[in-house]
């Protein structure tokens, strides 16, 4: 009896523990995240009077990515990996790749292909993909949810540069940023 008593006590803990950017809740202050990677070095940016951007580089899945947390009034309300790839001699099907294997790991996550094509030519021919990317005629996209997180993962080329990014949000605290805008025009 003890024993299930303790089980009913901790399982509500944990499901309230849950982190919604790595070590990150919605909400929280840069204080907070100062605190809870006190070994980091955070490069520090202020996109205007209410928000503010630190982030840090480091390697995941084996890729330079810039880590990336935004804040607003203070509050946490996205993270994002920016994938950064400082070899000049990848090819577009090397970034298909990398896309690839980060969708793979979140598969668990309810994730919606939302591809965005520019030019049509190859959207039948998978196999010509990457060649598709490479010319720009198409964004790959992925987006989904998981409780109060949006979840978006993008792979673009734009200005002969690809861009793989991937971010989870609050979607609270978006829709209050989106209302906030929406009220200045």
């Amino acid at each position: 009896m003890r024993k299930f008593i303790y089980l009913i006590l901790l399982v509500p803990f944990i499901s309230f523990s849950q982190n919604d950017f790595r070590e990150m809740n919605w909400g929280e202050s840069s204080k907070i995240l100062k605190e809870k990677y006190s070994e980091t070095s955070f490069q520090r940016d202020a996109l205007d009077k209410d928000r503010t951007v630190f982030s840090h580089t480091e390697t995941v899945s084996g890729i330079d990515t810039r880590v990336i947390y935004a804040f607003t009034n203070d509050k946490f309300y996205r993270g994002m990996y920016l994938f950064e790839y400082n070899s000049y001699s990848r090819q577009a099907s090397d970034y298909l790749k990398d896309y690839i294997n980060v969708s793979v790991r979140l598969n668990k996550y309810d994730m919606n292909s939302e591809d965005i094509w520019y030019d049509d030519t190859y959207k039948r021919q998978p196999n010509d993909l990457a060649h598709a990317l490479a010319m720009s005629d198409v964004t790959l996209t992925e987006i989904g949810t998981n409780n109060d997180t949006l979840i978006e993962h993008s792979l673009e080329r734009t200005e002969n540069e690809f861009i793989h990014k991937l971010s989870y949000s609050s979607a609270t605290m978006m829709k209050k940023i989106q209302e906030s805008t929406d009220n200045k025009f």
